[in-house]
């Protein structure tokens, strides 16, 4: 049966978007993470050096080969031409078997020559391709490089496969480096991707053939998959194949749907112009970006894209001092749990920008997405502006084109901050009256002072207006109660006689 489709990829790792600020701070499994991720990367671009290396060598060791028999090739046919003008010089009697004898020799030496050739150059060839295909399983063509570099063979092919089925070539061009599936060529690509797609399926039901427990899995969401596997106890080789097959089948699905969008706007503008001009001569097909003119215009596009986007965008200065006034409340809300004799509570994942981590004050997301990834603005609108803006900007985590025009607040995301931080001023506010009203002065917090004391001021300041409505209360149902107080009756001469006297 076809794997089911999964929606996104919530892994959260550390982006570089710029200087580290003095109020930014990750984890320290973070950092390890990414330093590790970036030294993995590091190793497997210096195979890929090696790789190509070598192929550059046995090219030349080719060349050179080649030479070789040239050469020999053409030392034979001028002893063979200078065999024949002696024999031309001989006796008019054995001309006829001279002449014979002169046409046979040249085409055996030929016919040997040629044949040593073949054996001198197959072996090479099937040494080099034995090379290549040893090197080639530990290379991880995903893992970009710290820089490009120049390579100096023209149209080497680099051929990849596994047991599951071969992986198209690439070509790698002198000047630029050129990634498998991002050559710029879109059909290539598409095919790329295409195949990816069918390898990683058939990898997942190999799998799932030799393991068939993980098929109760198929549905559980892959940002899930590594808890729910770990529960029920399944070996941790096994998690760690199945996690990797489901995000490298996101990826390659993800690349697949964009370059079907691009194929099937060219092919589109393609089939406009041809219908409004039908043009005489058949012209070159053109690509999205191609010319300068377009680059120039999509350049345009985009910083009027990121202007757009930032134009309803909070101050930096009323972000800090929300995100720093969450993080005290937060800080507050954990002492008074561990007071209680609770556990701390970390902070709800979807509250987090996957970028950096941190507390969203201005979440934000695409207006027409069809799978919507929530961020922090400032932080979406860094990444998208520090990608090549010549072309259409991609979403950091699914890959996909992302117009920063169509950016809109997150209704909802919003809503379930202002849900948390109620949450969390409740609690604090329960335990702080609770504790004025028994009589018991609660423990000094141990946080710094300023913006923090104010919120502790606050919620004191709560308590004594809660207590202040109480005894208003109870005062106004005192009144109450004595104005609906029964009086005793008085006879009609007692009561005659009274209003004479008040009179």
């Amino acid at each position: 049966m076809p794997f089911p489709r999964f929606n996104r990829r919530t892994q959260v790792v550390p982006v570089s978007l710029g200087p580290a600020r003095a109020n930014q701070a990750y984890e320290d499994s973070l950092i390890e993470q990414a330093i590790a991720t970036r030294e993995a990367a590091r190793q497997q671009n210096e195979l890929e050096a090696q790789r190509l290396a070598i192929i550059q060598s046995r090219a030349s060791q080719y060349a050179q080969t080649r030479a070789q028999a040239q050469a020999q090739a053409a030392a034979t046919q001028a002893a063979s031409a200078q065999a024949q003008a002696a024999a031309t010089q001989a006796t008019a009697t054995q001309a006829t078997a001279t002449q014979a004898a002169a046409t046979q020799a040249p085409a055996s030496e030929t016919d040997a020559l040629s044949f040593r050739q073949g054996a001198l150059i197959r072996p090479e060839m099937n040494r080099l391709r034995r090379e290549v295909q040893a090197r080639l399983p530990n290379i991880n063509f995903s893992a970009a490089p710290p820089a490009p570099r120049r390579i100096g063979v023209r149209n080497v092919v680099v051929l990849d496969h596994d047991e599951f089925g071969p992986i198209l070539p690439t070509r790698q061009l002198e000047g630029r480096e050129i990634h498998p599936g991002h050559t710029g060529d879109y059909e290539a690509d598409y095919a790329f991707w295409a195949n990816q797609v069918n390898v990683e399926e058939r990898r997942i039901d190999a799998l799932h053939s030799t393991y068939p427990i993980l098929e109760n899995y198929a549905n559980v969401r892959v940002d899930n998959l590594r808890t729910r596997l770990e529960q029920d106890g399944i070996p941790e080789e096994v998690i760690s194949a199945e996690v990797e097959a489901r995000y490298n089948i996101i990826e390659a699905r993800s690349e697949l749907r964009t370059y079907r969008t691009v194929l099937a706007r060219n092919s589109s503008s393609s089939t406009s112009n041809a219908t409004q001009q039908p043009a005489p001569a058949p012209a070159p097909a053109r690509t999205y970006g191609q010319t300068l003119a377009e680059r120039n215009q999509a350049q345009f596009r985009n910083q009027d894209q990121l202007r757009t986007a930032s134009m309803n965008a909070v101050p930096e200065a009323n972000i800090r001092e929300r995100r720093q006034t969450l993080y005290a409340v937060h800080e507050k809300y954990n002492e008074v749990r561990r007071l209680q004799g609770q556990e701390e509570e970390e902070i709800p994942e979807e509250l987090l920008c996957p970028l950096t981590s941190e507390f969203m004050v201005d979440p934000v997301s695409e207006a027409f997405a069809e799978h919507k990834n929530t961020y922090e603005r400032s932080n979406i609108l860094r990444a998208v502006s520090m990608q090549d803006q010549r072309t259409q900007p991609l979403d950091p985590f699914t890959r996909v084109p992302i117009y920063p025009c169509t950016l809109v607040p997150d209704k909802e995301r919003i809503a379930k901050m202002r849900k948390y931080e109620e949450k969390m001023y409740r609690y604090i506010n329960n335990y702080e009256a609770r504790l004025w009203v028994e009589g018991v002065r609660p423990q000094r917090s141990n946080l710094a002072s300023g913006k923090k004391f104010r919120k502790l001021r606050k919620l004191r300041q709560s308590v004594k207006k809660r207590k202040s409505k109480q005894a208003k209360q109870t005062k106004q149902a005192k009144q109450a109660t004595h104005a609906n107080r029964r009086h005793a009756k008085l006879s009609k001469k007692y009561k005659k006689q009274y209003t004479k006297r008040v009179h």
